[in-house]
């Protein structure tokens, strides 16, 4: 999300969004530190002047849950790999010999 924002004065922009650790700021590409406002909302203390504010929103665990994801797919592959293989090992494409009589 980008704002841009006009300050007469040092003043505390406070937004409508629900304050989590997983948010970051940057005002003309310098980062800033989110707070708390009232223990919910997002606020961000800035200078007089004008900024551009840029957030970015990114949950905690989540580039742990995307290397996780990643090695669940990798494991299937290699499941699936291995499966194909030992089928085709064993001769007839894993199809059924066909019946005597």
């Amino acid at each position: 999300m980008t704002l841009d924002v006009a300050l007469a004065r040092p003043a505390m922009v406070v937004l409508a969004d629900a304050y989590d650790p997983g948010w970051r700021a940057w005002s003309n590409d310098r980062p800033l530190e989110p707070v708390a406002v009232d223990g919910a909302l997002l606020g961000l203390y800035l200078g007089e002047g004008e900024h551009e504010l840029r957030l970015r929103y990114r949950p905690e665990g989540w580039a742990a849950a995307g290397w996780l994801a990643l090695v669940g797919v990798l494991c299937g592959l290699a499941l699936l790999v291995g499966a194909r293989r030992r089928a085709a090992t064993r001769g007839g494409g894993g199809r059924p010999a066909p019946v005597r009589r």
